[in-house]
């Protein structure tokens, strides 16, 4: 009956069973990076309004969850780190290894972000030179800047290709 009174030995495997836990959250991650490049490729390419709404609207919804999902690993992580033990030469090599390939996902996220922002730009300054050939450079850019514009961009190039107004 003794046994029973005695604090259970702690799992040796602690530490690196939660960093297994925070790679396939990782690897989670980088699944809705994935979907959220195809997304972003995707909203780059359709003119019709209503889906642009649609995929903008899972666009954020996906963005938001992966950002949830990666503060949340990283508040693991942090954890992971101040357990005594993740220093060890058993644990230190795998916790460096999931803080690595943390901060590696990250910043896969944030350049997907950014090479829609860029190339969003650049399509939304090709479609303001078709509906304002004349515009100087500044204008163009002013127009690009102003995030309002984005329903204007596409009714102005569906309006362009097709010769007839688009339904919203």
């Amino acid at each position: 009956m003794s046994q029973y009174n005695q604090p259970r030995p702690q799992d040796p495997n602690a530490i690196l069973n939660q960093c297994r836990d925070v790679d396939r959250g990782i690897d989670d991650v980088n699944r809705y990076v994935d979907q959220l490049s195809t997304l972003y490729r995707r909203l780059l390419s359709d003119v019709d309004p209503a889906r642009e709404n649609a995929l903008r609207e899972e666009v954020e919804d996906l963005a938001n969850q992966t950002k949830r999902l990666y503060r949340n690993l990283v508040d693991r992580v942090k954890s992971i780190k101040q357990m005594p033990e993740s220093g060890s030469p058993r644990n230190s090599s795998q916790v460096g290894k999931v803080e690595r390939s943390l901060k590696a996902a990250i910043t896969r996220y944030q350049q997907v972000q950014a090479d829609f922002r860029k190339e969003s730009e650049s399509q939304m300054a090709r479609q303001y030179r078709i509906v304002r050939p004349d515009a100087t450079d500044a204008e163009v850019r002013e127009a690009v800047q102003d995030s309002s514009n984005q329903q204007i961009f596409s009714q102005a190039v569906c309006l362009h290709r097709t010769s007839s107004p688009c339904v919203n």
